[in-house]
């Protein structure tokens, strides 16, 4: 998010972390990393996204009803929902 606010890439955000000492108090880094790690860190995500996103839609269905933006969107957040719940409290079937 710093990075589009200031429009720069790794190395910009990183100098100007390295610049300004008060920013890294703000976001509570000890120290400015190199900036080949911004991009680490970010990615590093990306694989949780990409296994929520296929749990999702291998078990609800991978189309929504909605035909409005809107609706869509209202259909997509009870997805995520419906999801959430699942994972925290999955069904038990004991034959």
């Amino acid at each position: 998010m710093l990075k589009a606010f200031l429009k720069t890439d790794y190395r910009g955000l990183a100098a100007y972390l390295r610049d300004c000492p008060t920013w890294c108090e703000a976001i509570e880094l000890k120290k400015v990393p190199r900036w080949t790690r911004f991009n680490h860190a970010r990615y590093g995500q990306r694989w949780q996204v990409e296994t929520v996103v296929s749990m999702i839609k291998r078990h609800l269905g991978s189309t929504t009803a909605g035909r409005t933006y809107h609706s869509r969107r209202r259909d997509l957040l009870l997805m995520v929902l419906t999801h959430n719940t699942m994972v925290l409290y999955p069904l038990q079937i004991h034959w």
